[in-house]
């Protein structure tokens, strides 16, 4: 019989697992807030002057200019959400942040095949995106 990931943990000196996703949820969403606007003319100067650049850049990518490459993101517009085509130069911060996310998801799975293990029925997640933007 498993038990329940409901029970109160911290009785026993442990960090109740809701209070640890809490916490993932607000660290999560205001690190995604850090890499800047999805678009933004900025990056692309730092990127083009080369002073920004993508994760393991050499290794897997082939486009180092990012002159005829596009994006399509969607964007806010009259609260609601639009697909808006740009350069991909202006969305690095948006492609960084996405490298960003995939590794944050790796560290989860992670962190979720070691609960497998135990007898806890709880596992973590990462919030959308989206979530908690400012």
């Amino acid at each position: 019989m498993r038990k329940d990931s409901n029970a109160d943990r911290s009785t026993g000196g442990g960090t109740p697992l809701q209070l640890i996703q809490r916490f993932i949820n607000h660290r999560f969403s205001y690190c995604l807030d850090l890499f800047g606007s999805e678009v933004s003319t900025k990056a692309s100067e730092y990127f083009g002057s080369g002073l920004k650049g993508r994760w393991e850049e050499n290794k897997r990518h082939t486009d180092h200019c990012l002159l005829d490459t596009w994006v399509t993101l969607a964007r806010v517009v009259h609260n609601g959400l639009v697909d808006t085509r740009f350069s991909a130069r202006l969305a690095i911060n948006e492609q960084l942040r996405d490298d960003y996310i995939t590794d944050c998801e790796g560290v989860i799975r992670r962190i979720n095949r070691v609960l497998e293990n135990t007898e806890l029925d709880f596992r973590f997640t990462l919030p959308h995106k989206r979530f908690n933007r400012r």
